[in-house]
């Protein structure tokens, strides 16, 4: 709601949301419903551990061990602890370069860790100094999910929500 209100304020900015038609993914559990052996249901206390952090802590380097409640993506592994399947898909989002749509009905907080290869697979100079080699025949994301999380990217064309900007201006000087 603040960042709404500072774009309004600050750029005119004027939008709205329509659903056009488009392509998404789909993210589908399997048929029996059961999960893959990386996904777990999590224990974190995520509220708690909030209340422990110092007001404005500092990111962890790019490739450092498991967050707690967080998720981290970089090329070739994505990995969290304690996060909702709605972070999930908005990951996913960023990985294929589509909307994904839960369809899991999978509720609560998760733990997980898929290694896939990135498509294209990005040069070494794109990557963290200290992040781990990417293996250029490990499996796709979409093979990555379905062995080791037991969920199923699905491709779809159909109405998907959109936001259209209706009106922006440059920024006011202060």
């Amino acid at each position: 709601m603040m960042l709404r209100s500072l774009l309004q304020i600050r750029f005119k900015l004027a939008a709205h949301k329509q659903s056009r038609r488009g392509q998404s993914f789909d993210l589908l559990t399997r048929g029996d419903g059961r999960t893959g052996p990386g996904l777990k249901k999590s224990s974190a206390d995520c509220d708690a551990l909030r209340t422990k952090l110092p007001p404005n802590p500092l990111p962890p380097p790019p490739n450092a061990p498991l967050i707690v409640c967080g998720i981290r993506n970089v090329p070739g592994r994505l990995f969290a602890m304690g996060v909702s399947i709605d972070t999930l898909t908005s990951a996913l989002s960023e990985i294929g370069g589509r909307p994904v749509i839960d369809r899991t009905r999978l509720a609560g907080t998760w733990d997980f860790d898929v290694h896939y290869t990135p498509d294209p697979m990005p040069t070494r100079d794109a990557l963290p100094p200290d992040s781990a080699p990417i293996d250029p025949n490990g499996p796709s994301i979409f093979t990555a999910l379905r062995e080791q999380l037991g969920l199923t990217l699905e491709a779809r064309t159909g109405p998907i929500e959109t936001l259209v900007i209706d009106h922006i201006e440059r920024p006011t000087p202060d």
